[in-house]
């Protein structure tokens, strides 16, 4: 599912969007990437009919960084935001996953929204939600992942220690940089619980 990139929608505005896309007369798992680990688990919580399982990837259930108060989300101004396009670039020399869509991508977002749903981040909380979630969940890590420290899956699996984790060599873009391995995992997991 594609977010709006000109409206800045919260978690609980994506929440109506993703239930009314999910398929009603199947099975099926839910991704959520990185700003989507929480969403993923606020579907889940609702129990939708045929969801059978959670995929994590690259994500975080409460604000990736446990040391930034709830009350700086009114330090994120939407003007900081304005070089995204220009950072991914740069941090493609550094081993950082970078394409021209991607760079076109994160171009169309305006920084308004960005700005947005760092606050949103910063504010999330789903332990709840994880803690009391029936269905398997994968996780999959980025080893190089600097955006989610590695501290999210070790407070994921101290919430729920059936997660299953996978750690592939990558960055925060865990399913761009390891398209085939990432792919390999969440098929398999997919097997095991259809």
């Amino acid at each position: 599912m594609h977010y709006p990139t000109d409206k800045a929608l919260g978690y609980q505005d994506l929440l109506p969007r993703v239930i009314n896309q999910l398929p009603q007369d199947a099975p099926f798992f839910i991704l959520g990437e990185s700003f989507g680990g929480p969403l993923a688990l606020h579907v889940a919580a609702q129990k939708p009919a045929g969801l059978k399982g959670v995929i994590l990837c690259a994500t975080f259930v409460s604000c990736p960084y446990a040391w930034i108060p709830r009350w700086a989300t009114w330090l994120v101004p939407s003007s900081i935001f304005g070089a995204s396009p220009l950072i991914a670039k740069i941090s493609a020399y550094f081993g950082a996953y970078y394409s021209a869509t991607l760079y076109r991508a994160l171009a169309s977002v305006k920084s308004s929204v960005f700005a947005h749903r760092i606050r949103e981040v910063i504010e999330v909380n789903v332990s709840k939600e994880l803690a009391e979630c029936q269905l398997p969940i994968l996780y999959l890590q980025g080893k190089r992942d600097f955006v989610v420290p590695k501290s999210n899956l070790k407070r994921i699996i101290a919430l729920k220690p059936s997660v299953q984790y996978i750690q592939l060599e990558a960055s925060h873009m865990v399913l761009q940089n390891q398209p085939q391995s990432a792919a390999n995992a969440i098929d398999l997991f997919i097997q095991q619980h259809l």
